[in-house]
């Protein structure tokens, strides 16, 4: 950071105020990023995502190893076996869920990833129906796609009235603090500390209204084409 603030009056002189201002601002955030990666919390993530992986592979393989020699009776058999398959389809689908016949009706969609997706933003509003092997609404949940779409606008258009306001305060700070006063590092980080607080406040106001989207992303989860049953020939 020393040697960034002995280039910034450097910086704006052959580069412009303008120009330079976002030269230096660029700068500061690839700074940043580099001490956070340097600090290996990108590391940590990554082994906890390995770990996680590792975590299933190791419970498959004690799985097998009981169902081949614990010398079972076949009902608690088949009962690891199927515990042995979520395993499977959990890692599969990138997915915490347990429910083998939720990972079946999951599995069966043609785009499981986009399936998984939506099944974990409004698994609340949905429930399993054991008779008819599916997914449908709760009771005091059931949404049309009219309205559906409905929730979907209201959420759409509260995200813009929130997020607008908070942007042009950005770049009007951003204006007022590069171009009509003498620049410095402390402005520019300053620039930097109002743009992080601004996306964590769109990143609040996204998560708050998840709410009014859980029964649009469950019709839409519904209305998704599953693969065709088709006889397979060998």
């Amino acid at each position: 950071m020393k040697n960034l603030e002995s280039l910034t009056p450097f910086i704006k002189t052959y580069a412009g105020e303008t120009v330079g201002g976002l030269i230096v601002l660029v700068l500061i955030i690839l700074t940043v990023y580099k001490t956070i990666f340097d600090s290996g919390l990108f590391q940590h993530l990554f082994i906890l995502i390995r770990f996680r992986r590792w975590k299933i592979d190791k419970e498959i393989k004690e799985l097998t190893e009981l169902i081949n020699h614990g010398g079972l009776n076949e009902y608690v058999k088949n009962k690891y076996i199927d515990k042995r398959r979520a395993l499977y389809l959990q890692k599969q689908l990138l997915t915490k869920e347990e429910r083998i016949e939720i990972l079946d009706i999951l599995s069966s969609y043609e785009d499981e990833k986009k399936a998984v997706r939506l099944f974990d933003s409004c698994k609340k509003v949905l429930e399993y129906c054991p008779n008819k092997k599916t997914l449908n609404f709760k009771t005091d949940y059931h949404t049309t796609p009219a309205q559906a779409e409905k929730h979907k606008l209201i959420a759409l258009s509260t995200y813009w009235v929130l997020a607008l306001p908070a942007a042009a305060w950005v770049l009007y700070e951003h204006y007022h603090l590069l171009y009509k006063q003498p620049s410095n590092l402390d402005s520019n980080l300053y620039v930097l500390f109002i743009f992080g607080v601004y996306t964590g406040w769109v990143f609040l106001v996204a998560y708050c209204l998840r709410y009014f989207l859980k029964r649009a992303n469950a019709c839409e989860l519904l209305g998704m084409k599953k693969i065709k049953m088709t006889k397979l020939i060998y």
